[in-house]
Parts: structure tokens; sequence; C-alpha cells
């Protein structure tokens, strides 16, 4: 059973710890390695209980986000710590190898905080992991399509809502401009 599971973890080792940052992303409680570390050992005890090999994958996403739901309302009475800006930079340089500046990637992490906790999961699977709404409405046990699409649009419009006040703005020198001259010349 060990060897079985071992190689269907494999392809799918590195997309969960992507999955576990994103989660654990701003709450400086909780630890990505942790959350895969326990999940892993969940999923390897019960992989008896998995009916269909084909749903390996939207199992162990399943898994891993209930691990990480079990987890944080342990760390809430375990932890009284306050949040950050330096643990949220921590946890940012941890999170995923982005080439946005620090100050974007913190108003980012803040924003993902400021979410829930499946507000949060079904963002990060949606836009790191790829998952469809289809089965991040399975994986939420969601009654209907139309709360998860619901859920992406409060959890995308809290993201953009907090970005713009922390008045994060692009640079105008940094935004190419064309204007009507210059898109006929050629170069």
């Amino acid at each position: 059973m060990s060897v079985e599971f071992e190689k269907e973890l494999r392809p799918l080792f590195g997309e969960l710890e992507r999955h576990c940052r994103g989660l654990c992303l701003g709450d400086p409680r909780m630890d990505p390695q942790d959350v895969l570390q326990i999940s892993l050992e969940k999923a390897f005890r019960k992989i008896g209980q998995l009916n269909d090999k084909g749903a390996f994958k939207a199992w162990m996403y399943s898994v891993v986000t209930k691990t990480y739901l079990s987890e944080k309302r342990r760390s809430f009475f375990r932890y009284t710590i306050r949040f950050s800006d330096d643990s949220v930079n921590g946890q940012m340089r941890n999170a995923s190898s982005t080439s946005a500046p620090p100050d974007v990637a913190l108003d980012l992490a803040k924003a993902l905080k400021s979410l829930s906790a499946r507000e949060r999961s079904a963002l990060t699977l949606f836009h790191i992991s790829g998952f469809s709404v289809k089965e991040i409405s399975e994986l939420q046990k969601d009654r209907s399509l139309s709360a998860t699409k619901s859920r992406l649009a409060r959890a995308r419009a809290k993201v953009r809502s907090h970005i713009s006040e922390t008045g994060y703005r692009q640079a105008e020198s940094d935004s190419p401009k064309i204007n009507a001259e210059e898109e006929n010349e050629p170069v």
C-alpha cells in the first residue's frame, strides 16, 4: 500500500506544498510544512477509504484543506501571537517565487489574511492550484456552483479592496504607454 500511495503522491507533492503555503499565508501560527506533514500522515492512514483511485488528487486536496482548517482551530487556543508585518514578510519569502516587489507581496499577504479560511482556500485552489469551480465546490461541500462562485467573487473583491486601500498604484513609468503615432511606426 505504501508504494502505491507514494506513486500517486509523487506528481502532486509540489502542488500540495504550494497549496499549503497559500492556505497558511499571513498566519504566523500556521506552518505550511506542518500542515502538509499532518495531512500526509492522515491520508496515508486513510488511503483504504478511497474507493475511486482516479479521485486521488481531489481527495488529497480535501485532506489538506480539512487538516488546515482543523489545525487553525486548534492553534487559536494554543497561541496568542499578534499579527506583525515581519511575520507576514517572512512567510511571503517562503510562499512562492514571485517577482512582485516586497511591498506588493506584503499587501497581498495582508489581504489574504483578511479573508475567511474558506475564502482563502477557494482563492488558492482556483488561482494557485488550478482547480475548477466545480472541483472547489465538491471539495468545500457546497450545495451549488453559484455558492462557490460567490465565495470566489467575494474573496477577489476583498483582496482588491484591501490592495486599493493600501494605496498601491503601479508607477506610471512601469506601465508601457502606446499612443496612436507609435503604434504605426515601423520598428
